[in-house]
C-alpha cells in the first residue's frame, strides 16, 4: 500500500497525520463547548453571586400547619397539623394569641404572625422545637 502525502500550509502531511490533526481539534471544540456549558450552568444557579456550589434554598418548617378552624365566638378552636387548639395553648412553644374565622394568630420570642387555613407555616416556626409537641393551656 502506498502512502498518501497532504500539502497542509505548506508542510506534506501523511493522511494518519491529517486525521490526528483533526481529530485533536474535534476534541477542543467539544470541550470547549461542555466548558461553556458548565459556566452557564453555575452561572444560573449562583445568579450573579460569588458562590461556586448551588445556593441553597431557604429551609422551610414542616410543622405548624393550619389545617381547619373550628369557629365560634365563646370557644374557638383550631387544628395544627394533627393538634386541636384554643386561644392561649401553647404548641410546639408557640402560644395560640387569637383565633377568628379567617385566621390563627401565633406569638414565640415577642414575634406575632398570623397563618389562614392550609397556608405555608411562617418561618417564626423554625425557631421552635417541633418535638415539644405537648399542648399546654
Amino acid at each position: 500500500m502506498g502512502r498518501h502525502l497532504y500539502k497542509y500550509k505548506g508542510h506534506i502531511e501523511t493522511k494518519a497525520g491529517i486525521n490526528t490533526l483533526f481529530t485533536i481539534a474535534s476534541m477542543v471544540l467539544v470541550l470547549t463547548v461542555v466548558y461553556n456549558l458548565y459556566s452557564q450552568k453555575q452561572q444560573a444557579l449562583c445568579q450573579g453571586t460569588t458562590c461556586t456550589q448551588k445556593k441553597q434554598e431557604p429551609r422551610k418548617p414542616d410543622y405548624g400547619c393550619v389545617m381547619g378552624i373550628m369557629y365560634s365566638q365563646d370557644n374557638p378552636s383550631a387544628v395544627v397539623d394533627t393538634n386541636i387548639v384554643h386561644q392561649g395553648d401553647i404548641i410546639y412553644n408557640v402560644k395560640i394569641k387569637k383565633i377568628t374565622k379567617d385566621f390563627v394568630e401565633f406569638e414565640s420570642n415577642g414575634r406575632k404572625w398570623v397563618q389562614k387555613v392550609q397556608q405555608e407555616p411562617n418561618l417564626n416556626w423554625l425557631e421552635n422545637d417541633p418535638n415539644t409537641n405537648s399542648i399546654q393551656p
